[in-house]
């Protein structure tokens, strides 16, 4: 039926030419920007799901960007620890040269000073964008990734960087007693004397007794010292000949012969004795033995064999021990060090401190603190004091600091507290001095241990910029491979699209002449009214 109000065909032709060109605006977009998805229109869900990756990706392009920043920082904190290390290389270098005695130490002295400035320099001014992480002891948090989880709750995770403090600061003793704690680690043992440090040489007594008329010395009597423990000790000893002691009162400075028997076991004291310092003497009658030196404790045993009764005997030195002059800071290895726990000597008026750090053991804390002393006394804040250091061993596990006067009465006393300031890593550094030959040994203990802590710092700073990197080749990983998922999400197929552009312009052109036919259609009905 033909209408001249109703043009089917004409209705029919132009939706098709409107489904076709709707088609071919679709394909001219995807063209013109590359993208299937560029709106929600286009699909809603593809739409939100490369919205939220778009945004990781430039979140993790970001984070490539800190990244790069700390891994830059971390690599000039590495290289002032590696400069710094040389540096100690060369100073430990001069310090063996000091051990010599014919050299002059004032020269290398200074040679150490100018070392120790450049170290100070470099650590100063190895900063990267203001951050220096070979100054404090602070964790540093660098951004390394952002962490999505199914419920789609971000949180971000961060590579911890610990400085390093390579800096000469020194360690404060706090000794507010209102936000501190004693704390029992230390033990200074006296020498008899307590909390002085005598000048006065120690003795030890041995007296002959009286045993009655029946107790004489024969010929082969034996009389024996022992002096000392383990491979320390040494033996004293007279056999008693015919006619040495025979005298029936048994009185020692009655009778000529009886100083045959005290200087036989006199001399053999003497001539076997292992420490320069303690010396053996006749003395009314007895034998005195005297500790000259500074540092040593002896344990004595006396015996004798012949005779009805016993021959000799101790007459002083508490437990049969010849005490030193020195006072002993003790301090065990199996004892854990705290961070900030800080120790205080104090000789006289003047007080002598060291705050222990992070990873400190007893080796640490007594070569800190004997440091602190050898600086007073080459400072001439203290005078006529000796030291002497043992570390803790594999076999003996308690370290010794010990201190002595060489001349004159001194006290001392030991102080702990648990909440000091800690100091730099580098706080002996400042302290080293090879001006004297005592001074130069105790640097040479030092500078090991000043070498090893910048080892520490190249190494920690290294293993972490090690971190970084690797995170930084995994985040571009990642961003690439989320790149690739929204692309194959909302990026156009090309290939695809000139097809389909191809076919809807034929289409749209066909379009086009049908509407034109279906239009004529009214015409066709005006002929049959002609």
């Amino acid at each position: 039926m033909g209408s001249l109000l109703t043009n089917t065909a004409s209705m029919v032709a132009l939706s098709t030419l409107r489904n076709i060109n709707s088609n071919l605006a679709d394909v001219q977009n995807q063209i013109s920007t590359g993208l299937r998805v560029s709106n929600a229109r286009d699909n809603a869900a593809v739409y939100a799901i490369s919205s939220v990756m778009n945004s990781d990706v430039r979140g993790f392009e970001a984070i490539g960007s800190s990244l790069a920043l700390g891994s830059s920082t971390v690599a000039v904190a590495r290289g002032a620890s590696e400069q710094v290390n040389e540096l100690l290389q060369e100073i430990k270098g001069s310090i063996v040269a000091a051990q010599e005695d014919n050299v002059d130490r004032t020269k290398i002295q200074e040679d150490i000073s100018r070392l120790r400035d450049q170290i100070v320099s470099i650590v100063d001014a190895a900063q990267f964008n203001g951050l220096n992480l070979v100054k404090g002891d602070t964790n540093v948090d660098i951004l390394a990734s952002l962490d999505r989880d199914s419920q789609q709750n971000v949180t971000s995770s961060s590579i911890a960087i610990t400085r390093f403090d390579l800096t000469t600061n020194s360690g404060t003793f706090v000794t507010d007693t209102e936000t501190t704690s004693e704390i029992t680690k230390a033990a200074l043992t006296d020498n008899g004397a307590d909390g002085t440090l005598t000048a006065a040489a120690t003795t030890y007594t041995i007296e002959f007794t009286d045993g009655g008329d029946s107790n004489t010395v024969a010929a082969g009597d034996v009389f024996t010292v022992v002096v000392g423990e383990g491979d320390d000790q040494f033996t004293a000893t007279f056999t008693a000949a015919d006619g040495d002691y025979d005298n029936d009162s048994m009185t020692p400075d009655t009778a000529a012969p009886v100083s045959v028997v005290l200087q036989g076991l006199v001399d053999s004291f003497n001539n076997n004795s292992t420490d320069a310092g303690l010396t053996a003497a006749v003395d009314s009658g007895n034998i005195v033995i005297t500790n000259a030196t500074n540092f040593n404790d002896y344990a004595i045993d006396i015996t004798s064999a012949g005779g009805d009764d016993d021959t000799i005997a101790a007459a002083s030195g508490a437990g049969d021990t010849l005490r030193s002059r020195a006072e002993s800071l003790t301090l065990s290895s199996e004892t854990a060090i705290n961070s900030g726990d800080a120790f205080r000597v104090t000789i006289g008026a003047e007080n002598f401190d060291y705050v222990a750090k992070n990873g400190d053991t007893a080796s640490q804390v007594l070569t800190g603190l004997q440091s602190a002393i050898n600086t007073g006394l080459n400072d001439g804040v203290i005078s006529n004091i000796a030291v002497e250091l043992t570390l803790p061993t594999d076999s003996e596990a308690v370290g010794t600091l010990k201190l002595a006067s060489t001349t004159g009465d001194q006290t001392v006393a030991l102080a702990q507290r648990d909440n000091g300031i800690i100091g730099g890593g580098l706080e002996l550094l400042k302290d080293i001095d090879v001006s004297t030959e005592t001074s130069a040994t105790s640097a040479l203990n030092v500078i090991e241990d000043l070498i090893q802590t910048a080892i520490d710092g190249a190494a920690q700073f290294g293993s972490a910029q090690r971190r970084i990197d690797i995170q930084s080749d995994f985040i571009i990983d990642l961003t690439d491979s989320l790149k690739a998922g929204i692309g194959s999400l909302v990026d156009a197929d090309l290939e695809q699209a000139s097809a389909q552009l191809q076919s809807l312009q034929v289409q749209q052109q066909l379009g086009i002449q049908a509407l034109s036919i279906a239009n004529q259609n009214p015409q066709t009905l005006l002929s049959l009214f002609r």
